[in-house]
């Protein structure tokens, strides 16, 4: 005997199963949402604190190496120009000390004859010292650009070396190897003609940091009256590092 199928009624009054179809929403009470709400701005306010406070940190980090690396350089240049300064006060320094007669025409064999001293004016010793002085040809216009080029490129090796304490001379005398005519010599002694002398002078010091070196050019300036031979410097560019 088969047994009828019983209905979904039947069958929850026998078995208790209640089928639920959908979905339940429950909406939250206004004390909810505004406490949500609360809650969400005051986390969003952290976070903007987190992030400000992040960014501060960062450019007071950024702020503090650029102020080590400052405060680096700064002292760094500090020491360097100290030491330059120790080495500026300390180095020698060598030029020519011009008398009143550097040049002298001679009377009684036409040469020209130079005698000039070089003095350390510096605090330490000029070391390795080494010169050379030329005398240019007579000339009426002197082209003081090609002077000016060839006294900068001098052969100081063909002179020995020698040192120079501070404060002492060294002279430097010579002759011209030409012997002029009476023409010439008229001409010099009338201005018509021009003697250039220049020189050069290469030396180092105790600090070993560079080689210096000094130029000078004069130009002869015949007796007159009661003024004996002088000289004017020339319109050239001197050196003296």
């Amino acid at each position: 005997m088969t047994t009828p199928p019983k209905s979904e009624e039947q069958e929850r009054k026998v078995t208790g199963k209640i089928h639920v179809r959908g979905e339940i929403t429950v909406e939250p009470s206004e004390e909810e949402k505004l406490l949500r709400e609360a809650t969400s701005n005051e986390q969003q306010t952290k976070d903007n604190e987190s992030k400000w406070i992040a960014r501060a940190t960062l450019g007071l980090v950024t702020l503090y190496a650029s102020l080590t690396w400052w405060l680096g350089c700064s002292t760094r240049n500090m020491v360097n120009y100290s030491h330059d300064q120790l080495v500026y006060s300390q180095r020698p320094w060598v030029g020519p000390e011009l008398g009143e007669t550097v040049i002298t025409l001679r009377e009684n064999d036409l040469q020209v004859q130079w005698d000039i001293h070089f003095r350390n004016f510096g605090s330490s010793p000029a070391l390795k010292v080494k010169m050379h002085t030329h005398l240019f040809a007579p000339a009426e216009r002197p082209d003081f650009v090609q002077i000016e080029q060839k006294i900068a490129t001098l052969d100081v090796s063909q002179d020995g070396e020698f040192n120079i304490f501070n404060g002492q001379s060294a002279p430097n005398r010579g002759f011209s190897s030409a012997r002029y005519d009476v023409e010439t010599k008229e001409a010099i002694k009338a201005e018509t003609f021009k003697l250039v002398l220049g020189g050069k002078i290469v030396y180092s010091d105790e600090f070993g940091e560079k080689d210096h070196m000094t130029t000078f050019c004069v130009i002869y300036v015949p007796s007159r009256d009661a003024h004996p031979e002088s000289w004017i410097t020339c319109p050239v560019k001197d050196i003296a590092n």
